[in-house]
């Protein structure tokens, strides 16, 4: 997963602007797929796969508007 995000970041040239950080555990389990927190406003995705990340950087990095299918209220 953290290999598709720096591919996005790269693809789209936002190294000044998207910083990516690896941890090895948020304390959320998805059944399927991964955790993802977008700061500063701290939206977290759950469940996320790697033909997700395009999506969350056009919609929200870029579009600042979170992808609404994917985000976990019950975090952040």
């Amino acid at each position: 997963m953290l290999e598709a995000f720096l591919r996005e970041r790269a693809t789209r040239s936002l190294y000044r602007t998207v910083y990516i950080t690896q941890c090895l555990c948020l304390g959320v389990c998805p059944k399927n797929g991964t955790t993802v927190v977008v700061y500063p406003d701290g939206t977290w995705y759950v469940g996320v796969s790697k033909s997700d990340v395009a999506e969350i950087f056009a919609e929200h990095l870029i579009g600042g508007r979170p992808v609404a299918r994917l985000v976990d209220r019950r975090y952040g």
